[in-house]
């Protein structure tokens, strides 16, 4: 006698899936709208099941990512960020996520590129592997912090400070640039319209005087073009991901804006 045949239907594991939350219509401020989004962003998402590699991340992953880091830009809530990004590890794993968020929140060549944002996920994933090695390069010169101070010498051979300078000119932009990189040189007339009347000193943190005298002639001549003493790249003053990278700073030298998009 033959085995009856099982019309059981075994139901499938659920797809991927990454709804946005509802807002209330009450809550008009698009800030608080915001916030209150990345609070419950993942409340109802569905994440690949924990036997799919880690490495895998579906473009639906990937434009939820690219919606969260855009919504967190814009809410005003720090506790409402954390609590999104705290309840996404949980969920999609640390493994998946902390590639990702690197990706879309810390690589230079990313339009959602967010050192503040990426900042809560380093906090959140201390065991991270990578998290010793990014954390202190998100701090150093965060906005809101007093930036590093270092000795530079100009064309003429006149030797000062940057927080000198930000105490004479007021705020500034500083476009740190490398005397071989034609992309810094192409980005020249960027910075000049970033810098929106603003003055702007040129920082070249190499002690090659001969590569750093043949770029002179590209700069504007209302900038003020200097190279570094070495200290820079000796003490590890700043970090830069890519090059150029500018730098908005007040005249008590705060960071106003880093690692501006030019």
């Amino acid at each position: 006698m033959g085995c009856a045949k099982n019309n059981q239907t075994i139901p499938s594991a659920p797809a991927e899936d990454y709804p946005l939350p509802s807002v209330s219509p009450s809550i008009r401020d698009p800030h608080e709208r915001a916030s209150t989004i990345c609070a419950r962003f993942w409340d109802d998402a569905v994440f690949p099941p924990a036997d799919v590699p880690a490495d895998s991340v579906s473009p639906a992953l990937q434009q939820a990512m690219a919606n969260f880091a855009a919504i967190a830009s814009m809410a005003s809530s720090p506790d409402s960020i954390a609590a999104g990004v705290n309840q996404m590890l949980k969920k999609g794993g640390i493994d998946r996520i902390m590639p990702l968020a690197e990706r879309y929140l810390f690589d230079p060549n990313s339009p959602l590129r967010s050192e503040e944002t990426f900042l809560y996920f380093l906090q959140a994933a201390p065991q991270w592997e990578r998290t010793e090695l990014l954390l202190p390069q998100v701090l150093k010169n965060r906005v809101g912090t007093t930036a590093a101070d270092f000795p530079y010498v100009d064309s003429n051979g006149r030797r000062g400070t940057l927080h000198e300078f930000l105490r004479t000119h007021g705020e500034t932009l500083v476009y740190f640039f490398d005397s071989e990189c034609n992309v810094c040189k192409g980005l020249i007339p960027r910075a000049a319209e970033a810098a929106q009347g603003r003055p702007v000193i040129a920082v070249c943190p190499e002690v090659n005087a001969a590569a750093f005298n043949e770029v002179l002639p590209l700069f504007p001549q209302d900038w003020t073009v200097v190279r570094d003493l070495g200290q820079i790249d000796a003490q590890e003053l700043y970090i830069f991901p890519a090059m150029p990278s500018a730098y908005i700073l007040s005249p008590s030298a705060q960071v106003l804006a880093k690692d501006l998009p030019l």
